[in-house]
């Protein structure tokens, strides 16, 4: 059987990796696809994400959240970052801090704290991750991170692109998986 029209998904992915590409300067002489151009704007508004606020409640778990990082590599990954700024009260939390209910320990880099949600597959770019620490429950998904880059960066910007073919990306795993 010959198929003309490429598979859901295979442009937007080839689109993501020129993207990413050019966003890394990597092997930038032989882009996955040169029709950049193609890149369809969205806004803040196109990304559904929950609204969470990372900070809420920390001083109470002796935390102050410092940030989020999305990693994009052969995987995604999503780190959220904090300073203990009072180690008493989060010694007596620090066991039993889960993602998705599962119990998670913290790693140490720079003087801060991080939790990792690795290995975050292209159709569950826009699922929410909760990560608890104790009473309180923190929605997250990669998507959380594209909706901020789109608030913040301006229309064309290599980070904006970036994000903006990362949610394109996720849209066609979506379709392709029939979600």
């Amino acid at each position: 059987m010959l198929f003309t029209d490429p598979a859901p998904g295979i442009a937007e992915l080839h689109l993501y990796g020129a993207t990413t590409q050019a966003q890394f300067e990597v092997d930038t002489e032989h882009p996955a696809d040169t029709s950049l151009d193609a890149l369809t704007a969205i806004s803040p508004d196109d990304i559904h994400a929950t609204d969470t606020d990372m900070t809420e409640n920390l001083a109470a778990y002796g935390l102050e959240y410092k940030g989020s990082m999305l990693v994009c590599r052969t995987t995604t990954l999503i780190s959220h970052y904090y300073k203990i700024v009072d180690q008493d009260k989060f010694d007596l939390v620090k066991n039993a801090i889960t993602i998705d209910g599962v119990l998670v320990q913290y790693k140490e880099k720079n003087g801060e704290i991080y939790f990792e949600i690795k290995d975050v597959a292209a159709a569950d770019l826009d699922a929410d991750y909760t990560l608890k620490i104790g009473t309180n429950e923190y929605k997250y998904s990669s998507m959380h991170y594209a909706k901020r880059v789109l608030q913040y960066e301006s229309e064309g910007t290599t980070m904006w692109n970036l994000v903006t073919a990362l949610y394109w990306y996720n849209q066609a795993a979506n379709t392709y998986f029939g979600r």
